[in-house]
């Protein structure tokens, strides 16, 4: 069962405003419960244990501190105390700024009670498998992230699903409306896990953004960052994800030179190699693909060639287009349970691998 994490104020729209942003956050562990009422928030703390609770500092009573509360966060509306590490702190509660964006209230909140299960270490959720696919290409990177983007979208129309795009230099952001500067990336997630910290999970919901139902986080900020990470970091922190989160698919954008693209390949239960539909990228993925076999299992290998896309890269609607062009159709296909015998002909030669695209 759920943790409850509740927020309680008696600015009624501020508590129905800031519970649907919440609720909308998926993946976050984590039963929502919004009061406008000191009264309701008393009785229901009296019955159930709640283990994080935003209330505004005009609601919190010593009564309020008395409850069965595992994380007390006072919501203040003076900022002018608040000094370069937060708002003091007073006795066992914490204090964050009210008027301030929702989602830098929530990434406090996430960084302060992530801090705190450091000291338990990870906490495993139950939950259904956790599915890992593997996407990665020899000579077409570019084609790899846009089949990503438009596979994960998709796979999380159905289920919960997160995209981490682990190349140095993958353009993803080329494909993305500008994301401003202060958004999180990958860099951060690595940088926290390499500090040897637990809650990872929480810091994760602080760094995500959304295409469609599919979560994903920006790529490195600096190349040099992926080379930094090791091996067992790599598979240690893809592990934590996968055991700590709700995800029912994680989706893994492989650069084939980074440490640890082995492990994680192994540990992958499909994976997709893409190339471009000209005859040089469809001879290097094949070789690719045939090498992956030996390495990982031929029954994982599921290769797919793609066209060039329906519109310009940079475009903020450039995804969507695909969505619904030659490339969303071509990624659906890849993700039907079987394909008849006329359709792998189109794809090319007759093979026990399964394959997908244009001839």
């Amino acid at each position: 069962m759920k943790k409850i994490l509740a927020v309680c104020d008696t600015e009624r729209e501020y508590a129905i405003r800031f519970m649907n942003y919440l609720t909308e956050k998926e993946n976050l562990p984590f039963e929502i419960r919004s009061f406008t009422s000191v009264e309701t928030l008393r009785e229901f703390a009296g019955k159930h244990h709640i283990e994080i609770l935003l209330i505004s500092e005009k609601a919190a009573d010593d009564e309020i501190r008395q409850l069965d509360i595992g994380t007390l966060f006072i919501l203040a509306e003076d900022g002018s105390c608040i000094t370069e590490e937060g708002f003091p702190e007073k006795g066992n509660c914490r204090q964050i700024y009210k008027y301030q964006s929702q989602s830098r209230v929530v990434r406090e909140v996430m960084d302060c009670y992530g801090a705190e299960k450091a000291a338990t270490g990870p906490e495993v959720i139950a939950k259904p498998t956790c599915v890992k696919t593997g996407i990665c290409s020899v000579s077409d990177p570019g084609q790899k992230v846009i089949f990503s983007m438009l596979y994960g979208r998709i796979a999380a129309e159905k289920l919960p699903s997160l995209y981490l795009n682990l190349e140095p230099r993958s353009g993803m952001e080329q494909l993305l409306p500008d994301p401003g500067e202060s958004m999180r990336t990958l860099s951060d997630l690595m940088y926290f896990y390499r500090r040897g910290r637990s809650g990872l999970i929480y810091q994760l919901n602080t760094m995500l953004r959304k295409f469609g139902s599919l979560d994903y986080l920006l790529p490195v900020r600096d190349a040099s960052d992926i080379g930094e990470m090791t091996e067992e970091q790599w598979t240690g922190m893809i592990g934590e994800l996968t055991r700590t989160s709700t995800y029912r698919r994680i989706l893994l954008d492989l650069d084939w030179q980074m440490n640890g693209f082995e492990e994680l390949l192994q540990s992958c239960e499909e994976i997709y190699v893409i190339a471009h539909d000209d005859p040089v990228s469809r001879m290097r993925n094949r070789a690719f693909a045939s090498e992956l076999e030996e390495r990982a299992g031929r029954e994982k290998i599921h290769e797919v060639i793609l066209p060039d896309p329906d519109a310009v890269p940079g475009r903020d609607d450039f995804l969507e287009r695909q969505m619904t062009g030659r490339l969303g159709r071509i990624v659906r296909g890849c993700m039907d349970s079987e394909l008849t015998a006329g359709e792998e002909e189109r794809c090319g030669r007759k093979t026990s691998l399964r394959k997908y695209g244009s001839a």
